[in-house]
């Protein structure tokens, strides 16, 4: 635009130029003209610039804007994509906490279970001790002994009765009478049916007196596996609920033996690294609940991995106690017995009065009343401040 106007403008002085010769007047008004219209046109042209100019600086701040409505479009997107993942972790972990808790309940409802199961343990018991301790039975046993009493005391006066006679009869053999020998003969006789008679009863009473006992002991046994199995399932269940809580439990159920193989069982040749103290807590939980829940065998092997693992920890002693309590429970008494031993092999165990304690036990379930006498005095003599001394002392008395 500025060449044409300047071209534009050459042409004007150079008509004016020209043309001076014939018409200077009108040439000079023309040129004036010229010259304004020049004027005009530089004018327009430098407004035409400044507009540009105008424009231009509306065009970048225009980009401006819309770079920053791109950025801003771009942030909100990436926002919005942020807050779809966050939605879908959350709804990820709602589900992972509702399995989990879902999980925890029907843990709490087994060992509710096994709560009330305790509770009915303890009934029967409540049960048999009645029947022991009933007024009747104390009666029947007492008016026993008051007939063998009486009965003893009985052939004692006719024993003497007999001796009394016999020395009349040898005091009389100087002239004995036929009325006196036929009255001898005959009170002989008579106190000899009674002597017959009286043996029957007291035969007939001991009898009566063995079968007591024999129920007595029988009653005695029930008693002894109702205690055993309310203290065992008592402790265990005590000792999980003692616990500190931990961040990763497996379900008390077959999934703690999946556990087991799978973080513990290894290739030959290989080592076994020592478990961190959270693993071997939730190691002994796995296999305490396996216990609770009769798989013994499971248990067993837990219990010996976790003593494999490591011998020095709180829990070792604990482990071993239950793999003894394990044997136990399938009436393997004798094995149980050894088991219980080995608890002694570990300094200072809290586990010791109990492993002592059980192992009277066993010798009542076999039988072996002399064994248990010795084992549950051996008890009372080594830990005299046990919390099982009451009964240690109680099951004594009756033996």
């Amino acid at each position: 635009m500025n060449r044409g106007l300047i071209l534009t403008g050459f042409l004007a002085i150079s008509l004016g130029f020209f043309g001076c010769g014939s018409n200077a007047p009108d040439a000079n008004e023309e040129l004036v003209k010229v010259k304004a219209d020049l004027i005009r046109a530089r004018e327009t042209a430098d407004s035409a610039n400044q507009q540009a100019v105008d424009l231009k600086k509306q065009l970048d701040q225009y980009s401006t804007e819309m770079k920053g409505l791109r950025d801003t479009y771009d942030e909100d997107h990436k926002t919005m994509e942020d807050l779809y993942k966050l939605q879908a972790e959350t709804k990820a972990n709602y589900l992972s906490l509702k399995d989990n808790t879902t999980t925890k309940i029907d843990a709490l409802e087994a060992k509710l279970g096994q709560s009330e199961q305790v509770t009915s343990f303890q009934a029967q018991l409540d049960s048999i001790r009645a029947l022991i301790d009933s007024a009747t039975a104390e009666q029947q046993i007492g008016a026993l002994k008051n007939d063998l009493a009486q009965n003893i005391a009985h052939i004692t006066m006719l024993k003497g009765k007999v001796d009394s006679l016999a020395n009349l009869t040898k005091s009389a053999e100087a002239s004995p009478t036929d009325s006196l020998m036929g009255a001898f003969a005959d009170f002989e006789m008579r106190a000899h049916d009674n002597l017959i008679q009286l043996t029957d009863d007291l035969k007939t009473i001991q009898q009566h007196i063995r079968t007591q006992d024999s129920a007595t002991y029988d009653i005695l046994s029930q008693l002894v596996l109702l205690e055993n199995k309310i203290l065992s399932l008592t402790n265990s269940f005590n000792e999980i609920m003692n616990m500190s809580p931990v961040q990763a439990q497996a379900p008390a159920s077959s999934g703690g033996s999946q556990m087991y193989q799978s973080n513990y069982a290894q290739s030959p040749g290989t080592t076994r690294s020592q478990m961190t103290e959270e693993e071997y807590k939730n190691q002994y939980i796995d296999a305490l609940s396996s216990y609770q829940n009769g798989n013994y065998n499971d248990a067993v092997r837990m219990f010996n991995a976790l003593i494999n693992s490591n011998r020095n920890n709180d829990l070792a002693d604990n482990a071993q106690y239950w793999i003894a309590e394990s044997f136990y429970s399938e009436d393997n008494y004798q094995r149980a017995i050894v088991e219980f031993q080995k608890v002694f092999d570990f300094s200072n165990s809290n586990k010791a009065d109990a492993a002592q304690f059980k192992i009277g036990y066993c010798y009542l379930n076999m039988g072996n009343a002399s064994m248990a006498r010795s084992e549950f005095q051996k008890f009372l003599n080594v830990y005299p401040k046990s919390d099982l001394v009451q009964k240690a002392t109680q099951i004594l008395a009756k033996l």
